[in-house]
């Protein structure tokens, strides 16, 4: 009976990199973005749905993180967290990903993990390479607090790598009830190359669905 009881609590264990990626209904984030020039960029957490096959048949559930740009919504994905993994599981409600891929894979050390499926690309769905590495890293201070965080780095090639692809490479700190802090993301589409940085302003925890 106590063995039993012992794994009944070890099946409740709350994830931890939940803690790190909190999508609590409400949340809400405020970013400088594109080198740090441009204020005003806001993710909010949405109210977890049904994701729908083409007959609109629930196939799963996913949470959704909006951006915006002062009142107009510039994207939007849908994450699921299993165990200490965050997955991307949608782009759009009623187009899931076959293969939902991780983002996240939190572990008592540095862990890594990859992917090969694909993903939704210009509107389209497109084979995709993924490479990441999670570890631990230094506490921060946030708005007067400082708090544990996790250092995220991806790197993805989305297409044909010996024709039109994108590559990208990733480096993201997330700290503990906090979120997103920090994002460099390094680009290269057709030889183009591009950086984009994202920078964390203020952050107010969700109100509940």
């Amino acid at each position: 009976m106590l063995a039993l009881g012992i794994a009944v609590l070890a099946l409740a264990r709350p994830s931890e990199v939940a803690e790190f990626f909190p999508l609590d209904f409400g949340r809400t984030w405020v970013y400088n973005e594109a080198q740090g020039t441009v204020a005003g960029v806001t993710s909010v957490v949405g109210v977890e749905q049904d994701l729908l096959d083409k007959k609109l048949n629930p196939v799963g559930k996913g949470v959704p993180i909006v951006k915006k740009v002062g009142d107009d919504v510039v994207g939007c994905v849908f994450y699921r967290i299993v165990d200490d993994q965050v997955f991307v599981v949608a782009f759009d409600q009623n187009r899931p990903l076959a293969s939902p891929y991780p983002i996240i894979k939190l572990g008592p050390g540095k862990t890594t993990w990859s992917y090969k499926g694909e993903t939704q690309w210009v509107g389209e769905m497109s084979p995709m390479a993924l490479e990441g590495s999670c570890k631990r890293g230094p506490a921060r201070e946030i708005q007067g607090n400082k708090y544990d965080t996790i250092e995220v780095t991806i790197d993805v090639v989305i297409g044909d790598p010996d024709g039109m692809c994108a590559k990208t490479h990733q480096t993201s700190v997330y700290g503990r009830g906090v979120g997103l802090i920090e994002l460099v993301d390094q680009s290269t589409f057709n030889k183009t190359k591009k950086e984009n940085k994202r920078k964390l302003i203020s952050f107010a925890p969700g109100k509940g669905a």
